[in-house]
């Protein structure tokens, strides 16, 4: 089980996503999981995640359309929390 989550909310940002990508694929500690919850975008973010997951990328991808990202947010924190009470949560 990791011990942090990196939490990414995103909108069409598939243009700035790969800089978050290589930073977390360069990090000394690599006990985390990135969380990415997409709001859906109609740029090529699905697909960019897609290919980060073939290559074994420690993530979870969720595409909620339209529901708002400040929903997204909270209903993906609080089953973190509720499920993993001993988990770290950081939002990027």
């Amino acid at each position: 089980m990791k011990r942090l989550t990196i939490f990414t909310p995103t909108y069409n940002r598939a243009y700035i996503l790969n800089k978050l990508y290589e930073s977390l694929c360069v990090q000394t500690c690599q006990d985390f999981e990135w969380l990415i919850v997409d709001d859906g975008s109609t740029d090529n973010t699905k697909e960019l995640v897609d290919e980060w997951i073939g290559e074994g990328g420690v993530m979870h991808y969720n595409m909620i359309s339209e529901n708002g990202i400040l929903i997204c947010i909270f209903a993906h924190l609080f089953f973190d929390l509720k499920m993993q009470s001993d988990k770290s949560i950081t939002y990027l």
